[in-house]
């Protein structure tokens, strides 16, 4: 295969990894796939695959070993920084390495990284790229509307355009706040780029990106029957924290909001939604003052 081609000069140095750092590594696959065979989950759907990935995560500071090490451990793939975030994460290399406590060599080294390219960066690095200013303007006002199902999604057309416009301008005007230096970016969306479309709607169209950008929390595949929405509620109506602040960190990045900032988003937030009734096409009723008060908790409390 490929791998045998790329042999020829690839020279590996010596790389093992010590054994308290292999049972460190070892428990966040214990802890992520529940005594399940990592690859079986790794052979599943891309979503589960993401999260297994993102289930293995450790901060710096859980990292009790030298620098170096950590340091051998992103040059050799067997983990990944994911710089947004913050942490650390398995690549489907390491978890091969240590799950299967195999011994590089020079063969096996390239036939597990030609394995990462097709296993692990299509799935995170790709998921890792950063949000266009348009992408992110998209992603807070679903969140203001609090389109977070499928029963109750957010729905822009000829009839609605201009309140779709209306509290996008609301999430924009809060995002040139943190982003001044893209509000050229921010301020291009409505200059009708895409010609013979309309300069409104055509902002709300070809938005496959943000699925593969947001672990496939944002749904966007039928708007037209299904409406655009973010997948952040669990089964009792309740919105899930990990999942919405996943999204608010891809919006906002890590950036840590001031108080004031706090309250702009918030009063954000609230300007976007006052246009649901006629955005939002529900086959649900959802207690919208209800899940107002999670994301203002949600908010208040983490950033």
């Amino acid at each position: 295969m490929g791998a045998s081609s790329n042999l020829e000069g690839h020279k590996m140095e010596f790389f093992k990894i010590e054994a308290k750092q292999k049972e460190f590594l070892l428990d966040r696959i214990k802890d992520s796939n529940t005594g399940k065979n990592s690859f079986v989950i790794l052979d599943q759907q891309n979503k589960k695959k993401q999260g297994f990935y993102l289930s293995t995560k450790f901060f710096e500071k859980d990292w009790t070993f030298s620098k170096d090490s950590l340091n051998n451990l992103l040059k050799y793939n067997i983990i990944y920084f994911v710089e947004k975030d913050g942490f650390y994460i398995l690549t489907y290399k390491g978890v091969a390495v240590i799950e299967y406590d195999i011994e590089l060599t020079n063969e096996i080294d390239i036939y597990l990284n030609d394995l990462n390219k097709v296993f692990f960066d299509k799935q995170i690095k790709e998921k890792d790229k950063p949000l266009k200013e348009k992408e992110k303007a998209i992603l807070l006002t679903t969140i203001g509307l609090l389109a977070f199902s499928s029963d109750y999604s957010f729905v822009a057309n000829e009839e609605n355009k201009y309140e779709a416009k209306e509290s996008t301008s609301y999430a924009i005007d809060f995002l040139e706040t943190i982003y001044p230096k893209y509000k050229d970016k921010f301020d291009k969306m409505w200059d009708g780029s895409v010609k013979g479309e309309d300069e409104i709607l055509q902002n709300f169209r070809r938005l496959d990106e943000i699925p593969k950008k947001t672990g496939n929390l944002f749904k966007a595949s039928n708007r037209e029957k299904h409406g655009l929405y973010l997948d952040l509620l669990d089964e009792d109506f309740v919105i899930n924290k990990d999942k919405t602040l996943y999204v608010l960190r891809r919006v906002l990045g890590r950036k840590k909001l001031s108080p004031e900032e706090k309250d702009e988003l918030i009063d954000a937030i609230s300007k976007i939604g006052q246009n649901s009734y006629s955005l939002i096409k529900s086959k649900v009723n959802i207690n919208r003052i209800k899940l107002k008060m999670e994301l203002k908790d949600i908010i208040l409390d983490e950033f």
